[in-house]
């Protein structure tokens, strides 16, 4: 979900790990399956925010986590 909304608002790893208050690599780590991103209600009213400035609607993000690709 992360890496669709990043994409989706055309941000670098970096900048959506300055917006949210976390590190370059958590957000790697997250999108690549590596460990799940528990956030703070801060960090959730951040996303949001994100999402209403770029017009994303909650119906566009998917209602289950993204699965691994299996290469």
């Amino acid at each position: 979900m992360l890496r669709l909304l990043r994409e989706t608002l055309g941000m670098t790893q970096k900048e959506i790990a300055d917006e949210l208050g976390i590190a370059e690599y958590t957000v790697w780590r997250a999108e690549n399956q590596k460990n799940e991103i528990k956030f703070s209600f801060y960090q959730v009213k951040r996303l949001f925010a994100l999402m209403a400035r770029a017009n994303i609607p909650i119906e566009r993000l998917p209602d289950e986590p993204e699965q691994p690709s299996t290469g």
